[in-house]
């Protein structure tokens, strides 16, 4: 499953939100640098799918605050 999501990094608060075209907004605390904020946004979709981290990966966005990711269903 490919799943489009918008990141806030550098947020107040952690949070991640349904928007009503599907895609998810993703609030973190970490900062942009060395793909921390990409860590905990990894970290975040796999907790809110009830996946492994390993089972998330960003195909498309890496260095973009917009980013596709790819879940593997088991």
């Amino acid at each position: 499953m490919i799943v489009k999501v918008k990141v806030l990094p550098n947020s107040s608060e952690e949070k991640i939100e349904q928007r009503r075209d599907g895609s998810f907004l993703i609030k973190v605390k970490e900062k942009p640098i060395r793909r921390k904020a990409n860590k905990a946004v990894i970290e975040k979709v796999a907790n809110h799918f009830k996946v492994g981290q390993a089972d998330v990966r960003i195909v498309r966005g890496g260095a973009s605050r917009h980013k596709f990711l790819e879940i593997k269903d088991k």
